[in-house]
């Protein structure tokens, strides 16, 4: 592909010089950054945006509301900043008319408490897996006066469930933790050096600075919830254990306050391996796929990794794609 083949489209835009894409697992909704001569739009309306080449190009967002519009001179453009539905769940305060009077979460599980969590920020048609939590068992658990995003990645946690807004604009709720699991295989792309590879430049990054080995659940105060999941890891001194501690009223029974005690210790208690790379532009790219590395003077042959995160650049000079993999 050469750079006269580079596709950039966004509803209500002309004369497109640059599109900035941000995507994440931790981020909430994919952020987009268009810089142009000219374009129609307004706050709040709601445009679709592509990237790629010609014949080979993705729509990255569907739906996305436009959030912000800065005007610069002298060189006569105009940067927009795009969001999709999940921005919706960032801004909405979960914040009852009556303080007294609060939502409460009674005998739900997770996934459906994320459903109703989604619906008052106006997100519907939620696609979701089934957890093993159910909340609220012990009577009801008082939410408010937090946007329903933080309510919903504090859910993410407990669960190791992951929350995203694919490019055709559905939100999904899916079991599909933070590292690879035994079952992971390449879905989507494999990344080499060499005259046919794409790779332009790599980093490996090992350490155990966020390794914990024991983990500490309190869950309803008062109600006697309470858990605790540890086991020796070779990455740290015999019998030493660092310790992450997990504290929410909406952990009112033993089995979802165990259960997330055992969850967070399997994401834990590992060493952090993650790769940083640069790669020529691939629009197929996006946050949660698995795909794998082979690059000779950092030791990786055909490793597989989890995209944790991924930053396409697309301008009438080129397309590069950054990404972050963690296994």
């Amino acid at each position: 592909m050469t750079v006269s083949d580079i596709l950039m489209s966004v509803t209500g835009c002309s004369s497109i010089k640059s599109i900035d894409i941000r995507d994440g697992m931790s981020q909430g909704p994919v952020i987009v950054e268009v810089t142009c001569v000219a374009h129609a739009l307004s706050i709040g309306d709601l445009v679709d945006v592509e990237i790629g080449y010609t014949g080979d190009s993705d729509v990255y967002v569907t739906g996305g509301t436009v959030r912000k519009i800065i005007i610069r001179e002298p060189d006569h453009t105009y940067t927009i900043t795009i969001q999709d539905k999940l921005g919706q769940a960032i801004d909405f305060m979960i914040a009852p008319d009556n303080p007294n009077a609060p939502y409460q979460a009674i005998n739900i599980e997770a996934s459906a408490l994320v459903v109703v969590l989604l619906g008052m920020a106006s997100i519907t048609g939620v696609d979701t897996d089934t957890t093993i939590f159910t909340y609220g068992t012990a009577g009801p658990v008082d939410i408010k006066l937090v946007t329903v995003w933080q309510m919903v990645e504090t859910i993410c946690g407990f669960t190791g469930f992951s929350c995203y807004c694919d490019g055709a604009g559905t939100v999904h709720f899916k079991d599909r933790p933070a590292y690879i699991t035994a079952g992971d295989t390449v879905s989507t792309h494999s990344f080499t050096t060499g005259a046919s590879g794409d790779i332009i430049q790599i980093e490996f990054d090992q350490n155990a600075e966020q390794l914990r080995n024991r983990v500490v659940v309190y869950g309803f105060v008062g109600g006697g919830v309470y858990a605790t999941a540890s086991a020796a890891s070779p990455y740290l001194p015999v019998g030493f254990y660092k310790t992450l501690v997990v504290a929410h009223p909406l952990i009112d029974n033993l089995t979802a306050a165990q259960g997330t005690a055992d969850l967070n210790l399997e994401t834990f208690n590992r060493l952090t391996e993650t790769v940083s790379l640069q790669a020529r532009g691939d629009s197929s790219l996006r946050a949660r796929q698995v795909v794998d590395v082979t690059e000779a003077w950092t030791g990786l042959s055909a490793d597989i990794f989890l995209i944790f995160g991924v930053h396409h650049i697309l301008s009438e000079s080129g397309f590069v794609t950054e990404v972050t993999l963690v296994r």
